[in-house]
């Protein structure tokens, strides 16, 4: 009885498992080699993600999206291993209007000013929405519980 699993056979399979493989790690190592390079493709890798806002400024999230951190990014670093200044610890809800970002943690709203760098802190959402009045920006609400 002749088998199926002849000499010629075992090298194509051994060759298409090894085309497989290189081509598998491949994928696995595409992380950005230099300093600022990738701020804006980059993800992320297997237990951490990044969103990138404005350069130099991302959020960066660690197993889960509950919870994450605004920081502002540390150019001279690896955006694969990013150092950087945490700015608002445990932000749990983001929005944008106009030129502000807005966060919020477990206690606190914060206004982030884009074009002036600049962090404003509210003791509760309705200040945070009079200060949005006050700017002529439409109201917004940051509640957590849709999530």
């Amino acid at each position: 009885m002749k088998s199926g699993w002849n000499g010629k056979s075992k090298n194509w399979l051994r060759l298409g498992m090894v085309c497989g493989i290189v081509a598998f790690l491949a994928g696995c190592d595409d992380y950005p080699t230099r300093p600022g390079e990738g701020f804006y493709s980059y993800p992320g890798f297997r237990d951490w993600w990044r969103i990138p806002l404005v350069y130099p400024y991302q959020v960066r999230i660690l197993d889960s999206f509950d919870c994450g951190y605004f920081e502002k990014y540390d150019p001279s670093s690896l955006v694969a291993e990013p150092k950087g200044e945490v700015l608002i610890p445990a932000v749990t809800a983001f929005a944008e209007t106009g030129k502000y970002w807005l966060f919020k943690d477990g206690k606190h709203c914060f206004s982030f000013d884009i074009t002036a760098s600049r962090i404003r802190r509210f003791d509760s959402e309705g200040a945070l929405t009079v200060f949005l009045e006050g700017e002529k920006l439409s109201r917004l609400c940051l509640s957590s519980s849709a999530n």
